[in-house]
């Protein structure tokens, strides 16, 4: 059993523009940017300077909370529908790219791209889940350097797409 305390999270992931404003850099288009795990930190540490706001990385447990609709879920398998041509670009429709953020429809939370586009980092390191009673939970470094990836993107086929699928990426 987990159980969250409160925290928000953003209805898209990070695009192109918003990466190209907290970075300088010339970057722009609604089209999610894609990072390594270890340029998040120097992201949002510029992002909490300009709004003098506190945001962080989503939590694995946040995260697939939020991809499942939350309170207002419905059960389907991806986030926000059991047609995955309704809420995902993956390998049968994204014409191997990347695609506009809120170009398909959201989830039951309106949070978008929950299911491919771009597969997003959370703060977890890669580690199996434990089977005590956790209340906001982040797994921590072991004896891995992978961090958990979740959502999937536009090249992968339609069965790691679920809301559960979780993968280890290499930061």
């Amino acid at each position: 059993n987990v159980t969250l305390t409160g925290y928000c999270i953003a209805e898209t992931e990070m695009t192109q523009t918003l990466y190209g404003k907290l970075s300088d850099s010339s970057e722009s288009g609604n089209i999610p940017k894609q990072v390594y795990y270890a340029s998040v930190s120097t992201i949002l540490e510029s992002l909490n300077t300009n709004t003098q706001a506190h945001f962080n990385i989503a939590s694995e447990a946040q995260w697939e909370y939020a991809a499942k609709g939350g309170a207002k879920t419905q059960g389907y398998k991806y986030a926000g529908s059991d047609n995955l041509d309704e809420v995902a670009w993956y390998s049968g429709n994204a014409g191997g790219k990347l695609h506009e953020v809120k170009s398909l429809l959201p989830n039951e939370l309106g949070l978008y791209d929950m299911s491919g586009n771009s597969m997003e980092f959370v703060l977890d390191y890669y580690n199996p889940y434990t089977e005590e009673d956790v209340t906001d939970p982040v797994s921590p470094y072991i004896d891995s350097n992978s961090h958990v990836t979740r959502g999937g993107e536009y090249s992968f086929a339609i069965e790691n797409l679920t809301t559960y699928a979780r993968y280890a990426n290499r930061i």
